[in-house]
């Protein structure tokens, strides 16, 4: 587990590191204007993951359980009963899609880039599976090295385009963007069919999806739980933006980047635990269970002592980062590291309750959660909290979580 943590964190930390060095390039290559359009199309791709309703998660732990009970059966049922609904998915998110291409302004007005861009993605929606059985079958070092080199080779691209003097190049940076994600797209779902001998003419079975009500329903609560997330941890600008000023906004943002980029790596930690519970409960061995819980907790406690004693670094680098455009201090960054401390440490535990597909209570706290965070951090910033309302709201919000994970995880390993 130790290997795969270091293996896995390495190549994610590598692929951060491209996608942070592609953003001046681009800068470079395109207008302030294209730009401007490039990222917020982009951004928008990534909502089409949502679609899954959290089926891909529910598979995780099928295929993780199945194949740690050597029922290969039930196991090329699921992938295939999930892969027939992710295909299914994909009709309707096509329909969605040319609905809006007519209705919504940014893509009815760039309707060639927003097809070039969204269609295919939508197509191969149902390859979306591949990463989830790589995870269920503990090959999360593997995934994750296959899944850098779609940073790099992106990166490769633009350093290529670069060498171009051209002023046309956003037509060819869509293409090329989506040649790179969807090629690699299919190389991880193409060795993850093979580790489970898979055919490609199996993976379509509308007789298969009558049997994986189980995943379906389950993952509707993964699902709910995603919704909740990127509620809590992606508005912050919005909130900021709305009732305080641009430099605010800048200085939150920049600061959140980095934390986003630890909390990216903590959850690789989680994911390979996550495979090692679902293993282990399904042969019911609670004493593995239970070590596992130790070191999780054991694992979290030294990442929140070691990013506590960076604190002044991190708002050293900050300011060299940015070239002194962002100056802040250990003050704030406190607080984002309060919140970071408070969300790993709900992570660790709830990652067994996930496992166990345990949610009733957790969604019910998730949603309230997400329902307090605007009045709270609306209240904080009303009485001159500034940007650092967000993480102090965030922390708030997200603590009872945490006590109710950490005491129900400790419950369900007792038996």
């Amino acid at each position: 587990m130790i290997k795969s943590i270091f293996s896995s964190s390495f190549w994610k930390l590598f692929g951060s590191f491209c996608s942070f060095f592609s953003i001046p390039i681009l800068m470079d290559v395109l207008s302030v204007n294209e730009y401007a359009l490039w990222v917020t199309l982009t951004s928008l791709i990534g909502w089409i993951n949502l679609f899954d309703f959290g089926a891909g998660y529910s598979l995780r732990n099928r295929v993780a359980e199945y194949n740690e009970l050597n029922e290969q059966s039930k196991l090329k049922t699921a992938i295939s009963g999930t892969f027939t609904f992710y295909f299914l998915t994909s009709i309707v998110l096509l329909l969605i899609f040319t609905i809006l291409l007519f209705t919504t302004d940014i893509l009815n007005n760039n309707k060639l880039f927003s097809i070039i861009l969204y269609v295919p993605i939508i197509i191969t929606f149902p390859v979306f599976i591949g990463p989830f059985i790589f995870q269920g079958l503990s090959k999360i070092p593997e995934l994750n090295f296959l899944q850098f080199l779609t940073p790099l080779g992106w990166l490769l691209i633009l350093i290529g385009v670069k060498m171009y003097e051209r002023t046309d190049w956003l037509l060819n940076i869509c293409l090329l963007y989506t040649f790179i994600n969807v090629s690699l797209r299919f190389l991880i779902m193409h060795k993850a069919k093979n580790y489970v001998s898979v055919k490609y003419a199996e993976l379509i079975s509308f007789g298969a999806m009558k049997n994986i009500n189980d995943i379906i329903l389950n993952g509707s609560k993964f699902f709910i739980l995603q919704v909740s997330s990127l509620i809590l941890f992606s508005m912050g600008n919005m909130v900021i933006y709305n009732n305080l000023n641009a430099i605010d906004v800048n200085v939150y943002d920049t600061i959140n980047k980095i934390f986003l980029l630890m909390v990216t790596l903590f959850s690789n930690i989680t994911s390979i635990f996550w495979t090692e519970i679902s293993k282990s409960k399904a042969i019911s061995d609670f004493i593995k269970l239970r070590h596992l819980w130790k070191k999780s907790i054991i694992i979290t406690l030294i990442i929140n002592i070691l990013v506590i004693l960076f604190i002044p670094i991190i708002v050293w680098f900050i300011e060299v980062w940015t070239d002194g455009k962002i100056i802040t201090s250990s003050y704030s960054v406190s607080f984002f590291v309060i919140q970071f401390i408070i969300q790993t440490f709900s992570y660790s535990v709830l990652t067994f309750l996930n496992a166990f597909e345990k949610m009733k209570w957790q969604i019910i706290f998730s949603v309230i959660s997400s329902i307090a965070f605007f009045p709270l951090v609306n209240l904080l910033i009303d009485n001159g909290i500034g940007f650092i309302s967000v993480p102090i709201s965030t922390s708030i919000v997200l603590l009872p979580n945490f006590i109710y994970g950490f005491i129900v995880s400790r419950k369900l390993l007792r038996q």
